[in-house]
């Protein structure tokens, strides 16, 4: 809605910022330029605390609102954009957001859209005129070297005068000294906004015009034969492809496309480049498979959920599909018929790295109607992509958890893969939970929800059981292949002396040996990077922690260095230990390097690819490493997590869990489910080829009896859920309880401590509560703590934790909103509440 000036009588802008208030600004409205262009979801610019500063236009009224005593209307000094960023639907959705997960709306807002789309403030210092009467001198050595700095460059930003200082002076201390001279008339200083630093660019998408025209050049050609079937294949595939891609996969193809496009059989059009889809221009391109038919359990499945895409309609569903199942098929057909409505979609995967395969799949089927949002993508690739979704000109949003906030105009699907993924929550600022915002999203603007696993979030399964959601199953493979079969090895017993194990259990080592005579591929998992865990000194037994985290530094060998993957610090490898002066150290624990340094031992023939995010740091090198697996460069993926999540290796016959304690091992209550899920995800790499090979599994650990590893190694979601429900039951977690933590950080441990022991008895005075805790009955909401986190200090920063559990949800968020309010830090410390939370390291 646009505004109409009436009467000259101004109007009243709500305006949020990003600042820790739980409010927004009004502003009034009084030039017809302003008001013409006044539109929810536009960025404008407002004073505030005495320099211009960019917020988010959130409403306005012709009538004023009431305002606090001795307030004084300021004006609203510009509006930045042509186009909103977000709607009044999505503004709904954020707004609903940001109250759940308790966090301050502007800083909600300024977390949830791109980076690119934030202006910057600088302050701008220049000579004031009693620097520039020649007759006034300055006994500071500190001004006086600042006034000469100034002179030469006429006015400098306040961080490049501080690099610019012959003798560095703290960054708050300075600040408060320049301005005590802009008020003594030495300098003046003028606030400055600067525009967001990104630049929209554009590549060629080409449409298949006449398919059977190019179908019939390409077959009467002259071009080597391989070479030949590989393009059509390609061109059956898909009805779009981007030019870029094209030429990365067949060198020397400008002459087809542009002969093709003379001829009428191909349509370019220009797109913001989907930079994201790969590393670079070199990545290998997959070629698309053909057009699937779905089986007779796939299209049950299909024509249940279609039944239900109509439009303002919320329906929910749990899709539980064991690894290899096809769920991805159904999900592409869903999203075309949802398109077909002219409606939009939302594909959401849980790493980034899932997105490049899947990307250029939706891209063969949809064209440009395709748009990606994710972290791992710059500031100018986010704006672009943002831009095209809120400008209607991409229906189709796949991403990471980020991408629920996308500005779709009229969403007809969500979908949630791998829906039971840890990293669907943000951990940091806004902590919210990407998969439980699509159910809110799918609820606010009626649209149908499928959240999608082989292993369900067991909170998901047991609100399925409870119809919250509809389940639906998809119990066997495709061409009912059957399951992997799973071999447990127990480490106690294989592996006397763990100090001389190299990773590889006698067993691992005959299987992968038989693998590999096959001309067949192996997969080893193992929950950690580095080359070990820790150097061990034999004499005394040190193990070098970082000097600002409470955490055993890791060995890189590679690097020859020690390594906290908290703080990223380095220490070289210690020629001396420092307790004892000892000389003997001992790699303690297993890590990717090591195995990689075995395998060379055991395979020295084999070729071996790392997926590991110390192997995939530089762009393009994640999408090679897959790409060059699926087409056999290599004998062995080594790797971590990213193993376990979405890829399909048609060649791999054999999956080694390295050792599958160290999830077990997690301080945490569902350190039981990431196992059975990290277990059972990894397991279901394999066997996944159109043979007959169904594959093999073989997991090492030093607890063959625990449930999460039986129940994973027999392909038992159902056992696994009912043995660890009850014991949630048992010990009160949820799904029978809500949770939020309240965290406090700051340098004084004791500080710390005490600051979380005062707040519990404010939280317990509210509950009218004991600081004893000794109740008759337990009582609806609980206090639980302070206790350290996990890893107590990152950054020489102390972290410890306070559980708020409540048997209901209205309960706590009502407590938590009473309390919070009351709750002031003083600096250094810091505090944050999270809800739902699933990490407290």
């Amino acid at each position: 809605m646009v505004p109409m000036l009436t009467s000259s009588s101004p109007l009243y802008a709500q305006v949020a910022f990003n600042l820790p208030l739980n409010t927004t600004f009004t502003y009034r409205v009084d030039d017809s330029a302003i008001i013409a262009r006044l539109l929810v979801g536009k960025r404008v610019l407002a004073p505030f605390r005495n320099r211009l500063t960019s917020g988010y236009l959130v409403g306005w009224s012709e009538q004023c609102p009431p305002l606090k005593e001795g307030v004084v209307l300021q004006t609203l000094a510009a509006v930045v954009d042509e186009d909103p960023l977000f709607n009044q639907d999505h503004l709904a959705f954020y707004e609903r957001a940001a109250h759940y997960y308790q966090t301050p709306f502007g800083e909600a807002l300024h977390a949830l859209l791109p980076s690119g789309l934030q202006y910057r403030q600088r302050r701008l210092l220049g000579l004031g005129e009693k620097a520039l009467d020649q007759k006034t001198k300055t006994r500071s050595p500190l001004l006086a070297e600042v006034l000469n700095l100034l002179s030469a460059a006429g006015s400098l930003p306040l961080e490049e005068l501080a690099k610019k200082l012959a003798v560095p002076v703290p960054l708050a201390r300075l600040k408060a000294r320049l301005a005590n001279w802009v008020k003594q008339g030495w300098l003046v200083s003028e606030d400055q906004l600067l525009p967001p630093l990104v630049k929209a660019q554009v590549e060629l998408i080409y449409e298949i015009v006449d398919k059977a025209a190019i179908i019939e050049a390409l077959t009467s050609s002259k071009i080597e034969k391989n070479k030949r079937l590989q393009v059509l294949d390609f061109i059956a595939a898909g009805g779009f492809f981007s030019r870029r891609r094209f030429l990365s996969a067949f060198s020397g193809g400008s002459t087809w496309l542009r002969r093709w496009q003379d001829r009428g059989w191909l349509k370019a059009s220009e797109i913001p480049k989907l930079r994201s889809l790969s590393s670079d221009d070199s990545a290998p391109l997959a070629i698309p498979r053909q057009a699937v038919t779905l089986t007779p359990a796939q299209e049950e499945i299909f024509v249940r959920i279609n039944s239900t895409l109509v439009p303002k309609k919320f329906a929910p569903y749990l899709l539980h599909g064991v690894t290899g199942s096809g769920k991805t098929e159904i999900y592409i057909k869903l999203i075309a018929e949802v398109i077909g409505q002219g409606l939009g979609a939302i594909y959401l995967v849980p790493e980034i790295a899932l997105t490049i395969e899947l990307v250029d799949r939706l891209i063969h089927e949809f064209g440009p109607r395709v748009a990606v949002l994710h972290s791992g993508i710059n500031a100018g690739e986010r704006y672009d992509q943002w831009r095209r979704i809120a400008a209607d000109k991409a229906q189709i949003v796949v991403g990471a958890r980020s991408a629920v906030f996308a500005p779709l105009a009229r969403p007809g699907i969500i979908v949630v893969d791998e829906e039971h993924e840890p990293s669907y929550k943000q951990e940091s600022g806004f902590a919210y939970n990407g998969r439980d915002l699509a159910l809110l999203r799918g609820q606010m603007t009626g649209c149908c929800v499928v959240l999608g696993s082989a292993t369900p979030a067991l909170i998901s399964y047991h609100g399925a059981q409870a119809g919250r959601y509809e389940l639906l199953s998809l119990p066997q493979r495709l061409d009912e292949k059957a399951m992997p079969a799973v071999e447990i090895i127990d480490l106690g017993k294989d592996q006397k002396n763990m100090f001389a194990w190299d990773g590889f259990s006698t067993r691992l080592l005959e299987r992968m040996k038989a693998v590999f005579a096959n001309g067949r591929q192996v997969m080893l998992f193992l929950n950690k990077r580095g080359f070990s865990r820790t150097l061990y000194c034999l004499n005394c037994g040190y193990m070098p922690e970082c000097r600002l985290c409470s955490v055993h530094q890791t060995f890189h060998k590679s690097l020859e260095l020690l390594v906290c993957h908290y703080c990223g610090g380095q220490q070289p490898v210690p020629e001396i230990c420092p307790k004892c002066g000892g000389k003997r150290f001992f790699p303690l624990g297993i890590g990717i390097q090591k195995l990689e340094e075995g395998l060379a031992q055991h395979f020295p023939e084999a070729r071996v690819l790392r997926l590991d995010r110390d192997a995939t740091r530089r762009k393009g090198e994640l999408g090679r490493i897959i790409e060059d697996f699926r087409q056999g460069k290599a004998e062995v993926l080594l790797g971590t997590q990213m193993l376990a999540k979405g890829h399909n290796f048609p060649m791999v016959d054999l999956v080694g869990v390295i050792f599958a304690d160290l999830s077990l091992e997690m301080p945490e209550f569902t350190a039981p489910e990431r196992t059975f899920q990290l277990l059972a995800q990894v397991a279901g790499r394999t066997g996944r080829g159109r043979d007959s090979s169904s594959g093999e599994v073989i997991i090492q650990t030093l607890q063959p009896e625990h449930y999460s590893v039986l129940t994973a190694a027999a392909h038992d979601y159902v056992s696994f859920y009912n043995q660890e429900l009850e014991s949630r039951r048992e010990l009160g977690f949820p799904p029978f309880s809500y949770l939020a933590n309240l965290r406090a950080v700051g340098p004084d441990e004791e500080r710390v401590r005490e600051f979380l022991k005062a707040v519990k008895e404010l939280g317990l005075e509210l509950l009218g509560q004991k600081s004893t805790g000794l109740h008759d009955a337990p009582p609806p909401i609980v206090l639980l703590g302070p206790v350290p986190s996990a890893i107590v200090k990152v950054q020489n920063r102390y972290r410890w934790n306070l559980l708020i559990k409540a048997t209901q949800r209205t309960l706590l968020h009502n407590f938590l909103r009473q309390w919070r309010q009351q709750l002031s830090a003083p600096p250094p410390l810091s505090w944050r509440l999270d809800i739902d939370p699933q990490s407290f390291f």
